[in-house]
């Protein structure tokens, strides 16, 4: 167990070796008590309303998102204004839908369904704040993943590493937020739960922008994330 810990914050460590600045105005947050008093009220997406039993598995065709109605989820089952897809098509396999328990998961929650791709979460309306529990399985990077953040005209805003079964939230105090890849770069499946997005109303305990934003993830790992989403 130690060992297995060892290999996971390792596998951190290498993606932040190569920490650059970036966008000033991203502010990170890494617990969701932190990211929710800074954005207090946002929905949260669940996917507690998709069919799947305890345990188990089912493919999903993408995107999926509140006009979905198919074997996953019914018409109006997601919140609206958020979009779940895969950076590939697989014809009509290209997300998984996993049920409480799957891999000592404690509900239920989305991931791709093809290793070799990276998770694209869209908001159709873009926003300022987005938080969520992220998840990899199967992969050989112990557990490692990152999160690219884009604005406007595919602008990459920052990018940053995080560990499977950890929070990631991240406010933007400039232009809002259009998108967002997960990318396990040793190929493991990319998944997210308790998705909470919107603008931070007034209340929000905000602090100030880190100097350095998000982290860069290194050129050589943030090359291999382009070339999966490509």
């Amino acid at each position: 167990m130690v060992r297995c810990a060892l290999l996971r914050h390792s596998a951190l460590l290498l993606l932040l070796l190569f920490a650059v600045p970036l966008h000033a105005g991203l502010i990170l947050f890494t617990d969701r008590a932190s990211f929710n008093a800074a954005a207090p009220g946002l929905p949260v997406e669940t996917f507690e309303a998709g069919q799947v039993d305890p345990g188990g598995i089912v493919a999903c065709p993408g995107p999926l998102d509140s006009s979905s109605n198919n074997g996953c989820f019914s018409l109006g089952a997601i919140l609206p204004g958020i979009q779940f897809n895969s950076s590939e098509l697989h014809q009509g396999e290209e997300l998984a839908l996993a049920g409480a328990s799957f891999f000592g998961t404690s509900s239920k929650l989305i991931l791709s369904n093809y290793y070799s791709d990276s998770l694209i979460i869209r908001l159709l309306t873009p926003v300022h704040a987005i938080g969520f529990d992220a998840y990899t399985f199967d992969g050989g990077g112990g557990g490692s993943l990152t999160v690219s953040v884009y604005g406007a005209g595919d602008e990459l805003l920052g990018i940053t590493g995080v560990l499977h079964g950890e929070f990631f939230g991240v406010i933007s105090d400039g232009g809002p937020i259009f998108w967002l890849a997960l990318n396990d770069p040793y190929y493991g499946a990319e998944g997210v739960d308790n998705v909470a997005f919107g603008d931070p109303g007034e209340g929000g305990q905000i602090p100030e922008p880190s100097t350095f934003g998000l982290l860069g993830a290194g050129l050589a790992l943030l090359g291999l994330a382009w070339r999966r989403l490509r």
